[in-house]
């Protein structure tokens, strides 16, 4: 399930009138553009990614009129909506949550200071205390700041999509195109057979598809019983989701080598500081990764995720 704050992490560090936020409020002035304080038009910009701005109302300059729009989808029963003073005492606001905070003496009008951003975490309401937020124009980024309880003034719970993929339990003697999958990902994440031998893709479940995802469930401090359940493709999920086809930028001049292994493998070349590349494939037991266009392994520790 993909959340407003998830994208605003794709895109942490992002500058205002640079960049990707320079196409976000071109993309509210329909081409056209001028310096405003965006983030009203970043959250417009989320959600329109995500599908759910069309169900919640149209793209806002205006904090108190994104709200209001909120709270009207909230009563039309497309998500959730609460004011302060109706926001359950030790509810927990999860990551994703839309966080509507006054700056100024309440209430909450157009012209008040005031501010959108969402929860990073999950956090429990109390009244008091502090929160991680993620959203745009803070500090004239894209970044993470921290709220006291007390500032919000309203809170909105989209309908995000559950975009989770219900996948087979897979077991030795099971057969078919979900066992190719789990051969191919389990290449691709590095996990070998008991002689280190990567798998046939030939959709049977035998034993040295048991032996590569035992490893791989020992790597991953998941239960070691050569059975695909959800833990185990949730972990699968994870891992290609974060490394295969990623974009990396080596941070520092390394050795480009022939297979993730410092001893066994010979040099290829010697990259460069600020070299980019795509992860192909990982071994994350040796802590290394295949680049795509550079068709060598290095080692994870010298590379940025980017």
């Amino acid at each position: 399930m993909k959340t407003v704050t998830d994208l605003f992490e794709e895109h942490l560090g992002v500058k205002e009138y640079n960049g990707i936020v320079r196409t976000m409020i071109e993309w509210y002035y329909d081409g056209g553009f001028a310096k405003v304080a965006w983030c009203a038009i970043s959250m417009s910009y989320m959600l329109n990614k995500l599908g759910l701005l069309s169900k919640i109302g149209t793209k806002q300059e205006n904090v108190y009129k994104l709200m209001k729009e909120c709270e009207s989808a909230a009563s039309k029963g497309i998500g959730k909506f609460y004011y302060k003073e109706k926001i359950p005492t030790n509810y927990t606001i999860k990551q994703g949550t839309i966080v509507f905070i006054l700056k100024s003496d309440p209430p909450m009008t157009a012209s008040s200071s005031k501010h959108v951003t969402s929860a990073r975490y999950d956090f429990t309401y109390k009244g008091s205390g502090y929160f991680k937020s993620l959203g745009g124009n803070q500090s004239d980024y894209i970044k993470e700041s921290q709220y006291t309880q007390k500032s919000i003034y309203a809170i909105y719970e989209p309908p995000y999509k559950d975009d989770t993929v219900t996948r087979p339990t897979l077991k030795k003697g099971s057969t078919g195109e979900a066992v190719k999958e789990l051969q191919k990902d389990l290449n691709l994440l590095g996990s070998t057979d008991s002689l280190k031998r990567e798998l046939l893709i030939d959709g049977i479940f035998k034993i040295r598809t048991e032996q590569s995802l035992k490893k791989f469930q020992k790597e991953h401090g998941l239960t070691v019983d050569g059975i695909a359940g959800n833990k185990s493709w949730a972990m699968i999920d994870k891992l290609m989701k974060k490394y295969i086809g990623s974009k990396i930028r080596v941070t520092t001049a390394l050795n480009l080598r022939k297979g993730p292994d410092k001893a066994k493998y010979d040099v290829i070349k010697v990259l460069k500081e600020g070299y980019t590349d795509t992860i192909e494939r990982i071994n994350l037991a040796n802590t290394w990764v295949k680049l795509k266009k550079a068709n060598g392994w290095v080692n994870i520790k010298y590379v940025d995720i980017i």
